[in-house]
């Protein structure tokens, strides 16, 4: 008679042994990951904040940022590393910025895999949280698009593995490699230090049990300032540069955009139920707050779960009351670690009933049926769902669906934003001035700095003032005065009308381009 093995708890001093072949399998992980955001991932240049990555990669390390405001936006990290990606032999600039997202994508991936095995022991289970992550929407979305969001998630999913092979192993080397890994995230985006202080607390409480020497948070501090240094660095340079502290700080940790907002009510929490219902459609979700019940495989393992637990509120939290136009996209991170929930849910659920691994596997690969079929679907049900929509460029909507464009995640189709493009430049009279938006005017620029396109053509944005006096031509009264260039806009309402040309000008339309003429009663739009 076969004799039943049963698994024991570890015991002090006894630390249990990891999985064999992690390092294979985190390799094929991550190369099945670049293969599928690879080959999905957008060929071309884009619109809004992935053009402005595409275009601040190809000039980096010159700045373009001009003011105080928009110092938080500088991702040093992230526009290195797409900085060498621009140098590969493949493609243009622009699709070498988006493969970059689709290798932190995948190493994201690769991580959550290998967080699992170590923590479940089980293949299915940590396929199974590798799964929904790498196939739910926005996830998947941000992969495949110039975004600084994967690296984000990638370097959370670090910070996570190598925080539980601490848990395993008490090595104090691996704690002290937590706060470099923090340090670099906190370098890429602001985002990353919402995970700091839960690492900090666990530090505590380590020392205080005698699992952590002193000189390893030491060593953890240490290396989170030379991690954090690179970002910094550029923040005292910007207080010497302008002399302002308050301004920059501010600048530095929130930008523009109100990082303490604590309104909660019923729109919101619905917003939020809908980007969570568009990453997991078929539920799976529901794995995640199953293991927070779960027994964990060892005990050295409870610590580094109620970190991963504390780890995600925050992010959750953050992402969920953070009111941007893209607020879905920063749930990106908080998609990534919790696949590693999902993948713990996994393991208890198939250790009670085995068979039901296949079924939670076709749960995890059935988003990407539900996604074909979504676009027609809402087009259909909600005609009006992107109208008015302040994240997408209208004017290009004859060049791309909004409805494939934000419901598909798949990217590998995404020309759009070049056509539309070319159209425009193809459309201004020579010596023109071209008013954009932020959204349409990030493929414009790149077109026009990195690729040449129209140099006699003068670009300017709408969320900044219309250098009105520099294109008018002075004259008596009558006539009025008079453009001394052409002038164009990209939209005619809106975000896309800046001031003073929303007041009293005309826009005409003129094929995919509106021609802004100056009004007839030039007292009526006097300077404010």
């Amino acid at each position: 008679m076969r004799r039943r093995r049963t698994r024991t708890y570890d015991a002090p001093g006894n630390p249990p042994p990891f999985p064999d072949r992690l390092g294979l399998e985190w390799v094929v992980v991550f190369l099945c990951g670049c293969a599928l955001y690879a080959a999905t991932c957008a060929p071309d240049v884009l619109e809004g904040d992935a053009g402005a990555f595409q275009f601040r990669a190809v000039q980096f390390p010159s700045s373009d940022v001009k003011d105080t405001v928009a110092l938080v936006n500088r991702h040093l990290v992230y526009l290195a590393i797409a900085k060498a990606f621009t140098w590969l032999p493949i493609g243009n600039p622009a699709y070498c910025v988006n493969l970059v997202s689709s290798c932190f994508g995948a190493m994201a991936l690769a991580n959550v895999f290998v967080i699992v095995r170590i923590l479940t022991a089980s293949r299915w289970a940590a396929a199974i949280g590798a799964l929904s992550v790498a196939l739910g929407h926005t996830f998947w979305m941000h992969a495949a698009v110039a975004e600084c969001l994967t690296l984000c998630a990638a370097f959370l999913t670090a910070e996570l593995l190598v925080l539980t092979v601490f848990a395993r192993t008490g090595k104090g080397i691996w704690f002290i490699s937590l706060g470099l890994i923090n340090g670099l995230a906190i370098s890429n985006h602001m985002m990353a230090a919402l995970g700091t202080p839960v690492y900090a607390l666990l530090a505590i409480v380590w020392w205080q049990r005698g699992r952590l020497r002193a000189s390893s948070i030491l060593g953890f501090a240490v290396t989170l300032l030379a991690g954090a240094g690179i970002y910094l660095s550029l923040v005292i340079q910007t207080m010497i540069r302008t002399g302002e502290v308050i301004g920059v700080v501010v600048s530095a940790t929130t930008g523009n955009w109100p990082a303490a907002n604590l309104n909660v009510g019923a729109s919101m929490i619905l917003r939020v139920l809908g980007y969570v219902a568009l990453q997991y459609p078929t539920l799976l979700c529901i794995l995640g707050i199953v293991a927070l019940w779960a027994k964990p495989l060892y005990s050295r393992d409870i610590l580094a779960r109620w970190a991963l637990v504390g780890v995600l509120g925050v992010h959750f939290v953050f992402a969920a009351r953070y009111p941007v136009p893209d607020q879905f996209a920063f749930f990106v991170p908080f998609y990534a670690a919790f696949g590693v929930m999902i993948g713990l849910g996994a393991r208890d659920v198939i250790r009670r009933w085995r068979p039901v691994r296949w079924v939670c596997l076709v749960l995890a690969i059935a988003p990407v049926g539900v996604y074909f079929s979504l676009p027609a679907l809402a087009r259909r049900f909600a005609p009006e769902l992107f109208t008015g929509d302040v994240y997408f460029c209208e004017p290009y909507a004859a060049y791309c669906d909004p409805y494939v464009h934000f419901l598909r995640p798949w990217q590998c189709g995404n020309d759009g934003p070049r056509r539309h493009a070319e159209a425009v430049f193809d459309a201004l009279p020579p010596d023109a001035v071209l008013v954009a938006d932020f959204v349409s005017g990030t493929s414009l620029s790149y077109l026009q700095a990195v690729e040449g396109e129209r140099p006699d053509v003068t670009l300017t944005f709408s969320h900044r003032p219309f250098p009105i006096a520099t294109f008018l031509r002075a004259s008596g009264s009558p006539p009025p005065p008079r453009w001394t260039r052409p002038v164009y806009a990209v939209g005619d309402k809106g975000r896309y009308v800046p001031p003073p040309l929303d007041r009293g000008f005309r826009f005409v339309r003129e094929g995919v381009l509106y021609r802004v003429d100056t009004p007839e009663r030039w007292p009526n739009v006097a300077p404010r």
